[in-house]
């Protein structure tokens, strides 16, 4: 039941989030992922440019108790399609996806409280 209630608190966010008129986000992107960061914040991480076709390598916080966005560390090099997964400690785990050579096998850690990425150990 706890998950069920996460993914409606992720989607709530996500809907204040998108149409929050007072706040005045990072990069308008598209193909990005959102991980929740907190209880009133959403991280919106990589996807395209909507102003063209260059992958982003920045992320957003959305906090929706003050409709703000900040920016975000960089999530990797030009990295799409990746996995991002909010682990139990609130860090982010960011593993795989595809550069311009083809398949990753970076992984990072995103931590949305310090907001600091260090990288960890590739895939295999």
């Amino acid at each position: 039941m706890r998950r069920a209630s996460s993914i409606r608190t992720v989607t709530r966010l996500l809907f204040a989030a998108a149409f929050a008129l007072t706040a005045v986000v990072g990069s308008i992107r598209g193909q990005a992922d959102a991980q929740q960061a907190n209880a009133h914040s959403v991280l919106l991480l990589g996807g395209r440019s909507t102003m063209g076709s260059a992958e982003l390598t920045s992320g957003d916080f959305y906090d929706a108790s003050t409709q703000t966005f900040t920016a975000a560390p960089g999530v990797a090099p030009n990295r799409l399609r990746y996995s991002a997964t909010r682990l139990n400690d609130g860090r982010i785990l960011i593993a795989g996806g595809f550069d311009r050579e083809g398949p990753s096998k970076q992984a990072s850690l995103l931590d949305p409280v310090g907001k600091s990425l260090k990288a960890a150990p590739d895939m295999i």
